[in-house]
């Protein structure tokens, strides 16, 4: 194959230097984005193996006029055998940072207690890039953040997101062997490309020749409206009486207002600080400088200085955001292969647009990755340290949960933050809560779906531990503590009672009509015979320990008989008076003694 001089180069690890000859190119780079590039080549080799492209790094270059290289490295996301013309087969490459091989992770972890810093290195790392493939320029201090969930998303889109939110942004220092992260939050951080800072003006003219390269070939300054003000607000419950806002010029001649809710930030310094980096994520949109040029070293995140323009303050300093690149050298190839090309693969030539801001203006990438939702509830379940039955609350009632996705296996309370629990009934000194156990299953809800705002809605029954009603209790209303305390209440007609119980004494009050199961809460040999049409209904009151009753004053009226047996002592004290009316008969039965102490008056009127 035959060239009078190539312009643009692609080599492969996986194969020898010259395997491969560029026809024509398009690649896209900008700040916080992943630089494409799409590579038309062709080559002798009709048996390239594309496993071993994609497997091993690559790199494109645009040859300058002095014999110096503009060098993109990268990975190979993928490569296509096109169509073969006479002994030339057709490929195609496209070229990648290392950094795209978090798109093809999705995930779902918890993050306990970490910085915005450390959850970028945590994600790197996770996709096997390391300190050397990335540097963080960074300014500013960043909190800590309690409980952070990456659910059901790329590590990509993760990244980007938390990113954005914080007002980190990313580009690519391409001066060594391979491409470089660099993560910056200033502007200061920027400096001139090491090819060159100073960019000539020089727009079309009937008197250009070849040897007018690498020259800015036209500017174009757009100017957009933007709002005045941002205002960002959001609800703390650990301070719910304390207004949780903030809020940032963006532009005092802008029009209008941007009011965001629920950005989950919990104290008014932080929502200041957000409001901030979203007045400057709008601001650096207000002036925009869109051009064409021949300069292929032009890079976002490296500033350069404009010269010879008509307009004397447009000669400034700039940084680039973005720019699109694109050439063709099929020109160079033997005359009878040349017929099977375009006619912009024909050309030879080099050109990209750009779009620049000015150098003293604050980047913030654009708010634009959208956030996971999590619409409905999830299953998880309560944790707890060590084995004990109950989990442990803190001071405001929370509990720790596993949530079902989390692979990080952390046990014993670990594995979450503290998160309180939804109740029927809740307010100042007063409210219901019922403890939960480890292990007991929970639904989880999230305050507007945001992942890393959960709350436990209900403890809901499974096999494991089952409902404590079945198809038989459509009529019962049930509370059965873990120490076996109940509350159970019957609603079937005829059969309304109202039983409160507890297994110390075997203690138990009944309300309404007599439960077969009262026979295990009673003496059978004490049991007695009950005559009336209402036998079984009524109030009863049983235990097997001690009884007591304390009141300040007691007034019997007994309508009806009174029995009493008493197998053993009975001693009445009375200090004051006692008085008893008794319209039947009155019995009393005494099988050991009895005896009565009167300390003031005493009266029993019998009518017989």
């Amino acid at each position: 194959m035959f060239f009078k001089k190539e312009k643009f180069k692609f080599t492969s690890k996986a194969v020898d230097e010259d395997t491969f000859y560029v026809i024509s190119f398009w690649g896209k780079e900008g700040l916080s984005l992943l630089y494409q590039f799409e590579i038309h080549l062709i080559s002798e080799n009709e048996n390239i193996k594309h496993e071993d492209i994609i497997k091993n790094r690559a790199r494109f270059s645009i040859i300058r006029e002095d014999g110096s290289k503009v060098n993109f490295n990268g990975v190979i996301s993928s490569f296509e055998q096109l169509h073969q013309v006479d002994k030339y087969t057709f490929y195609k490459a496209t070229l990648v940072p290392k950094l795209w091989y978090l798109t093809l992770t999705y995930h779902n972890q918890i993050f306990l207690n970490k910085t915005p810093i450390q959850l970028i290195e945590a994600i790197l790392k996770d996709a096997g890039l390391f300190r050397n493939d990335y540097e963080l320029k960074l300014q500013k201090k960043y909190p800590e953040y309690e409980f952070v969930c990456q659910y059901n998303e790329t590590h990509f889109n993760f990244l980007n997101r938390w990113l954005e939110r914080e007002g980190i942004y990313y580009y690519f220092d391409q001066s060594g062997d391979v491409e470089k992260i660099i993560f910056t939050d200033t502007k200061i951080s920027h400096t001139a490309h090491p090819n060159g800072s100073t960019f000539y003006y020089s727009p079309p003219s009937g008197l250009d020749h070849e040897k007018r390269n690498e020259i800015i070939q036209s500017l174009i300054c757009k100017y957009n409206n933007i709002p005045q003000r941002i205002l960002l607000k959001d609800y703390n419950y650990m301070k719910p009486s304390l207004e949780i806002s903030g809020s940032a010029l963006v532009d005092k001649e802008g029009i209008g207002e941007v009011y965001y809710y629920g950005e989950n930030f919990l104290t008014p310094e932080e929502g200041n600080r957000l409001a901030k980096i979203r007045a400057e994520q709008i601001r650096c949109t207000k002036k925009e400088f869109i051009g064409n040029s021949t300069i292929p070293y032009l890079a976002p995140g490296y500033l350069f200085t404009l010269d010879n323009h008509y307009r004397e303050d447009f000669n400034q300093q700039y940084l680039t955001v973005e720019i699109n690149h694109e050439g063709a050298q099929g020109g160079y190839l033997i005359s009878g292969l040349s017929s099977t090309l375009s006619t912009q693969e024909k050309k030879v030539f080099y050109q990209n647009n750009f779009k620049a801001i000015p150098a003293d203006i604050q980047f913030r990438a654009e708010k634009k990755t959208p956030a996971p939702k999590i619409v409905g509830t999830i299953n998880a379940k309560i944790d707890a340290e060590g084995t004990g039955e109950y989990a442990e609350l803190d001071d405001h009632g929370r509990y720790k949960v596993i949530l079902p996705f989390d692979l990080s296996g952390k046990k014993d309370g670990k594995a979450s933050t503290w998160i309180r629990m939804a109740t029927p009934y809740a307010g100042s000194n007063h409210g219901m809560h019922f403890p939960l156990h480890k292990g007991t299953e929970v639904l989880i809800t999230f305050v507007e779906g945001n992942p890393d705002r959960p709350v436990i809605a209900a403890a809901v029954p499974n096999p494991d531990t089952p409902s404590q009603v079945v198809n038989t209790d459509q009529t019962m209303s049930k509370i059965t503590t873990a120490g076996g305390n109940k509350i159970h209440i019957e609603d079937k007609a005829g059969k309304q009672n109202i039983i409160l119980h507890t297994p110390t004494q075997n203690t138990f009050i009944r309300l309404g009509a007599k439960k077969d199961e009262e026979e295990g809460h009673e003496d059978k040999n004490s049991k007695q015979k009950e005559s009336s049409e209402h036998s079984g209904y009524g109030l009863k009151v049983y235990t097997e320990g001690p009884f007591e009753i304390k009141a300040g004053t007691k007034n019997e009226m007994i309508g009806g008989n009174v029995s009493e047996y008493i197998l053993g002592k009975k001693s009445d004290i009375i200090i004051g008076m006692e008085s008893k009316l008794v319209g039947g008969l009155h019995t009393l039965s005494v099988i050991g003694q009895a005896s009565t102490t009167h300390i003031g008056g005493h009266n029993t009127y019998k009518s017989w």
